[in-house]
């Protein structure tokens, strides 16, 4: 992705950057105002990604955050428990509803460019705080002992920032930041730890983009994504939710876990599907496989028996066959998850759990009495058509 140097008015940042005030009526305006930037911001996105993966996630937490600064917002929150919420809730959904369409059409006509002044507002407000924690969790131990791939990554990071900045403001800005780091006594590995979620996002944008793909936003849908080709020549043929960790066995009969990362979603044809990409592609286990076991009978303590896999129904996951996998694994199971799921879920009333095993094919077949203390349970994506 291309990026440009930001171009903001000292003011517009001051206030947009500002914490949010309840006392004055005036005050509600500019809560007001914030959240347009932000909605307008997340509109430009979905249309035109423009902003980079890894952004998207700060870009959903602060217009949720804005969101909450409002009346309707704050109001929402306080009748939270209580009889009068349902009404609540309803004028806050109708407030977003209606700012959230304003939004989208003013921003329909606009060039999909990240020189947008709403793009550059927003990529303000969060790259100064993202940029002090990489400087402050630079030398940590935490770092120095973490995976290549992820060091990278927080480079990438910086070295996006200050692209974002230009090197004559970024250097200022550094050594401002550094300063506050300081003062606070700022500890090292506390603020690597915070960036946690940015820097595996961030390796999760680069590995994919090593196989010619970019995972974007699907239009009118909050935290949904699709894997489409760098070059616009199409895209994997699945809606997927955000990325998140994930672990899988290896070596010492199962009971080592590989921390990666996955994206879980459905294809277009309706069937479960599981990108799982690995740190780097020469990092860790050449070849796996994966089974989603489903709880026979229900029961809420049926998980905690030992011999629940042996009690459970296994699915193997079919392999990507002809389609070509924007990760290092694609793991596609067949339509009859879809429908084991779905039988589970409309059974109200009963408690179903499931199992995600993820490993070499070494540790295939897996061992049928394990206890509950070495299982993960596993929570599908909602159905297709009840998201």
């Amino acid at each position: 992705m291309k990026v440009h140097r930001l171009l903001l008015a000292g003011a517009w940042l001051a206030f947009f950057m500002a914490g949010p005030a309840r006392a004055e009526p005036e005050a509600d305006g500019q809560a007001y105002q914030r959240l347009d930037i932000w909605m307008r911001a997340d509109a430009l996105n979905q249309r035109c990604n423009v902003v980079n993966y890894f952004e998207t996630r700060q870009v959903t937490e602060h217009l949720g955050n804005a969101a909450r600064a409002t009346p309707e917002g704050a109001a929402d929150l306080e009748a939270l428990g209580h009889p009068t919420w349902p009404a609540a809730n309803a004028v806050y959904k109708a407030m977003l509803a209606e700012r959230r369409a304003a939004a989208t059409a003013a921003v329909a006509g606009a060039e999909c460019s990240a020189n947008h002044p709403d793009i550059v507002a927003v990529r303000k407000a969060y790259t100064r705080p993202m940029l002090k924690q990489l400087m402050g969790g630079y030398e940590s131990a935490s770092r120095k002992t973490d995976t290549a791939g992820r060091r990278a990554a927080s480079d990438n990071l910086i070295k996006f920032i200050i692209s974002l900045y230009g090197n004559d403001t970024a250097q200022t800005l550094m050594k401002t930041l550094n300063g506050e780091l300081v003062a606070e006594g700022a500890i090292a590995d506390s603020q690597w730890a915070y960036l946690k979620t940015e820097v595996d996002d961030a390796l999760w944008q680069t590995r994919l983009s090593e196989k010619g793909y970019k995972f974007v936003p699907v239009p009118g849908r909050d935290e949904r994504f699709r894997a489409a080709k760098s070059d616009g020549s199409g895209a994997f043929p699945a809606t997927f939710r955000p990325r998140r960790e994930f672990t899988y066995k290896d070596t010492l009969e199962g009971l080592v876990d590989i921390r990666i990362s996955i994206a879980e979603g459905w294809t277009d044809d309706g069937r479960l599907v599981i990108l799982l990409s690995k740190d780097a592609a020469d990092w860790g286990a050449p070849q796996l496989k994966a089974e989603l076991l489903a709880q026979q009978d229900p029961g809420p303590t049926e998980w905690n028996r030992i011999d629940w896999r042996g009690r459970a129904t296994a699915y193997a996951a079919d392999p990507p066959g002809a389609l070509d996998c924007p990760a290092d694994f694609c793991f596609i199971f067949p339509q009859e998850v879809t429908e084991a799921i779905r039988t589970r879920h409309m059974a109200v009333g009963e408690v179903y759990s499931y199992e995600l095993y993820i490993a070499p094919d070494a540790l295939f077949p897996f061992e049928k009495s394990r206890s509950s203390a070495f299982r993960t349970r596993y929570y599908p994506p909602a159905l297709p058509d009840r998201e």
